[in-house]
């Protein structure tokens, strides 16, 4: 069946379905069988074969443990595309379904944050007040709060609000200190992601306000969190400043990463990002070309240690051939 779903031979992957369904539904691992291929279906975007498999799951084997994984994937995979109403009629029976399974409030973040992904940020916001009702006092909800301020965000809610709404958050969860790490990490992303919907509108003014509001945001991680959650912050703080073309300020934020986490798993990305940033203060003056080379070629060399062929080596190759020249 695979061999077909890969080649979008629907009709055929359809009657392979069937064939594997009739030989192997007893078997113990019948159902991983089935999420690889709905897997495989979604990568190949043979989208007909990957909702008959989830579809399929629902209607015969509505209580197996992962049937729920199955319904969830509809509803996501509807929403990725565009297909609204649809997925919210599969969301309704998903809700009324599992209404007391202990996974659903998880399920409805995951789908709540696609919907704020997508731009629909009314739906995003009803689908987390859904949530944030039937949270337990045993549970955190600092993440669905995080949910609604990113629909607030998607909705142009001022910044101020938005500032407060944190602040309030950090200090209300401050004993659930990952928990809330995340939820910043989210909100600072968010702000991110307005900024690359304003550059692909050639808006400069909007992208540049709205990066400086990310790293508003990401600077309550930089000061207080740790492990991924600090490193991931003060990546993108960097990214977003060398983007701003505010290099220095950038080199602080990367220095700060490699220094603190040198085992990120983007560092080698982080020294392509110091070498530019060197690169750029020399072009602007700031710095003679004596004065960046010994730092260009340092980081470029640190990438060549940690990644030799990572998708920067050429860059990297050609300010090594500028900066080795006398």
């Amino acid at each position: 069946m695979a061999g077909y779903a890969i080649i979008k031979e629907t009709e055929k992957s359809l009657e392979k379905l069937n064939q594997l369904w009739e030989w192997y539904r007893t078997a113990p691992d019948f159902v991983d069988k089935l999420l690889n291929i709905k897997n495989l279906c979604w990568w190949n975007k043979n989208y007909p074969v990957y909702f008959a498999v989830c579809e399929r799951v629902a209607r015969e084997l509505p209580y197996h443990s992962m049937t729920m994984q199955f319904r969830k994937d509809t509803i996501t995979g509807y929403l990725h595309l565009d297909e609204l109403r649809t997925a919210e009629d599969a969301l309704r029976l998903f809700v009324a379904d599992y209404a007391d399974d202990e996974r659903m409030a998880e399920s409805l973040n995951e789908i709540a944050r696609l919907y704020n992904e997508k731009g629909y940020y009314q739906e995003g916001e009803a689908l987390y007040q859904y949530v944030l009702g039937r949270t337990s006092q045993d549970e955190s909800p600092v993440m669905t709060l995080a949910g609604l301020i990113v629909s607030q965000i998607g909705r142009n809610e001022a910044f101020a609000d938005i500032e407060a709404q944190m602040d309030e958050l950090i200090v209300r969860y401050a004993d659930d200190p990952n928990g809330l790490a995340e939820a910043i990490l989210m909100v600072g992303e968010a702000y991110y992601q307005e900024g690359q919907r304003a550059m692909r509108n050639w808006d400069a003014e909007q992208t540049a306000d709205s990066y400086r509001k990310a790293i508003e945001i990401l600077r309550r991680n930089i000061d207080a969190a740790e492990g991924r959650y600090f490193s991931e912050a003060c990546y993108l703080a960097g990214f977003l400043w060398h983007h701003l073309e505010e290099y220095e300020e950038a080199l602080a934020y990367f220095h700060t990463v490699l220094e603190e986490t040198p085992d990120f798993d983007q560092a080698w990305f982080v020294h392509h990002l110091v070498a530019s940033c060197w690169d750029k203060l020399c072009r602007k003056g700031t710095l003679t070309f004596e004065e960046a080379k010994p730092f260009v070629l340092e980081a470029c060399a640190r990438l060549e240690a940690i990644n030799p062929n990572s998708p920067a080596k050429t860059a990297a190759e050609q300010l090594v051939e500028k900066y080795s020249k006398n």
